[in-house]
């Protein structure tokens, strides 16, 4: 703002800080007190001028006479206006009032003399109406507006009944005086409407910024609406994906267990016995698939003991020379010092799998796999690299999503990689995938490391004997029919007496009849989903019962939160479907032992 405009905008504002004037409430009417207050002090002084150059004229004169007097009126009422905005603070009332009076006047003047003798009417008129522009509204301005040209219309079509033109001095001082006033008026409203074009902007800046911030959080509420929608298609492809695949792990147990019976009574080196183990290899092989199903289904807590990766690695380098072609190289670099941290190695053994098995694809034409370990200050970090086509930057930020897959009708499920991002996250770690040196894709894989090994839980000795369960009573509860059949033949296999149900209500009360009878069973095998109560319902009864009870929980994944943290707590022991004739025999010994240690704990407090 330069100095004349600041000198000129202060000439109402000093006369609203003289009369201590009250602040309207409306925003417009408080821009426009300063403004209107100079209007008034000025058309009242400008009328006392002209009474003066009348007066001057001829002071005997009645029609001159009476124009003193009604000038005399109007200033009153003017500097009335004026109080009234000063004391009151309603700029809109006075603004009525003085365009009244203004009107009254042209009136007034157009009867007496017409609008020839000068322009200080019109200019003055001309003005109040600007003021009321920015106070009125539309109908109301127009109402104003055809008020003042019915009295300038008037004005201009009356002859003067004053038969003494005006003194060529009263013409030049009304002509002077008005066109100060005027010009000041203009230069004093420019700057309130400057002002106020000012907030405008400013609201109007601010209005659009929040328009913005609506349309971004318009987008983000829609973004978020889809993820929502397809997070919800997920979860519910999941539970599907995980119901069909927990009851074909259970047909998978089926089909391996009696595999492997008929080929424990197949002659060796036959080709009977070598189809059948085709079949079981094939097994293991959809059990894998089923477990990546399930995984992204229903992610769960894993169990993580300290593992050195490097023996891990150098015990699995024969299974990932099994799964490559003579044209594809594996090259393996180990460090010579053990690399401890908190693992599970099954699921280590997965992942490691995975990924060497999608190198393998992506190079049919043969070239170079390795598998690197490298222990740094707070992580080790297991690089799985090949020289195959790399992985375009584009296909980076999907190439972990479920069922993303680049192998076509023909390839993979889309699972692998997924489910490898699934294990390296519930390491407490990270995999990613970066181009590796000399072409080729690169996945990386970084987890904690752990400085000390120094184990507190006991080691089991799991070896089985030729009948490790004899005179041993069990109680079986699986609901699927093949599968409960197979486990009790499994069991009676190895000595057991059991006891088969397909629910767990019937299980509850067959061990609450059984400890009545002062009799318990020595173990429990029992499914974690079952109809008509749980597989949690029936370990809390068995251990409510007595603590002597072995409890094995079997299940794809560990489901519930309570069983998985028995089994964290080495409570009870935990097998994973589809699972063979071994692993049930070492999970019952496992138990056998844990229940063992649970009674010796007992008795020793």
């Amino acid at each position: 703002m330069t100095r004349h405009e600041h000198r000129t905008v202060s000439i109402g504002a000093h006369i609203v800080r003289a009369l201590r004037m009250k602040a309207p409430e409306d925003p417009l009417e408080r821009r426009a007190q300063a403004a209107f207050s100079f209007m008034q002090a000025t058309i009242a002084i400008s009328l006392c001028v002209n009474a003066v150059v009348v007066y001057a004229v001829d002071r005997h004169d009645p029609v001159l006479g009476r124009m003193r007097l009604t000038g005399a009126l109007i200033s009153a009422v003017c500097i009335a206006s004026l109080l009234l905005v000063s004391r009151v603070g309603r700029v809109m009332l006075a603004g009525r009032l003085t365009g009244l009076v203004m009107f009254g006047m042209l009136l007034m003047y157009g009867h007496y003399f017409g609008l020839y003798s000068g322009p200080g009417p019109f200019l003055m008129a001309t003005v109040v109406l600007a003021i009321l522009a920015m106070l009125e509204s539309t109908r109301a301005l127009a109402g104003w507006v055809a008020l003042y040209l019915g009295a300038f219309a008037y004005g201009l079509s009356v002859a003067p009944l004053h038969p003494v033109s005006p003194l060529p001095s009263a013409i030049i001082t009304n002509v002077v005086v008005a066109t100060v006033i005027f010009a000041t008026y203009m230069i004093e409203f420019r700057e309130t409407l400057l002002e106020g074009l000012a907030a405008v902007r400013e609201h109007a800046d601010l209005l659009e910024i929040s328009n913005l911030k609506l349309t971004r959080a318009l987008e983000e509420r829609d973004t978020l609406s889809d993820q929502l929608v397809q997070a919800q298609r997920l979860e519910a492809m999941g539970r599907m994906a995980g119901s069909i695949a927990h009851d074909f792990n259970n047909q998978l147990t089926v089909i391996r267990g009696y595999a492997e019976l008929i080929s424990a009574e197949l002659p060796v080196a036959t080709t009977a016995s070598t189809d059948m183990g085709h079949l079981v290899n094939a097994v293991a092989r959809a059990s894998g698939i089923t477990r990546d199903v399930l995984d992204f289904a229903a992610p769960h807590p894993i169990r993580l003991q300290p593992t050195d990766l490097t023996a891990l690695l150098r015990e699995l380098s024969p299974n990932f020379l099994r799964l490559l072609n003579t044209t594809v190289e594996l090259r393996t670099e180990l460090p010579k010092r053990p690399c401890f941290a908190m693992a599970n190695p099954g699921q280590l053994e997965r992942l490691l799998l995975n990924l060497v098995i999608n190198a393998r694809d992506v190079m049919p034409a043969g070239g170079r796999i390795t598998v690197a370990l490298a222990a740094h200050r707070d992580h080790i970090r297991l690089t799985v690299s090949d020289t195959g086509p790399g992985v375009a930057p584009d296909m980076r930020q999907r190439i972990f999503e479920p069922f993303f897959t680049t192998k076509g009708t023909t390839g993979g499920s889309g699972l692998g990689l997924a489910s490898s991002y699934s294990i390296a996250r519930q390491h407490g770690g990270t995999l990613a995938v970066d181009d590796a040196e000399g072409g080729g894709a690169s996945f990386v894989m970084d987890i904690p490391s752990i400085s000390s090994v120094a184990l507190s839980t006991p080691v089991f000795n799991t070896a089985i004997a030729p009948r490790p369960l004899e005179d041993l009573v069990m109680v079986v509860v699986e609901d699927d029919a093949a599968l409960s059949k197979l486990t009790v033949r499994l069991l009676q296999r190895a000595g057991a007496t059991v006891t088969a149900f397909d629910n767990g209500e019937d299980a509850v009360a067959h061990l609450h009849a059984e400890a009545a009878a002062l009799r318990a069973p020595d173990c429990i095998v029992t499914d974690l989903r079952l109809p008509r109560g749980s597989g949690a319902e029936v370990i809390d009864a068995a251990r409510q019962l007595t603590r002597e009870i072995a409890l094995v929980a079997m299940s794809g994944f560990l489901e519930d939160p309570i069983v998985a943290d028995l089994a964290e707590q080495r409570i009870l022991s935990f097998l994973a479907k589809p699972f063979t004739e071994g692993q049930l025999l070492e999970s019952i010994g496992t138990a056998r032992q844990l229940a063992q240690l649970a009674v010796t704990a007992h008795v020793g407090h």
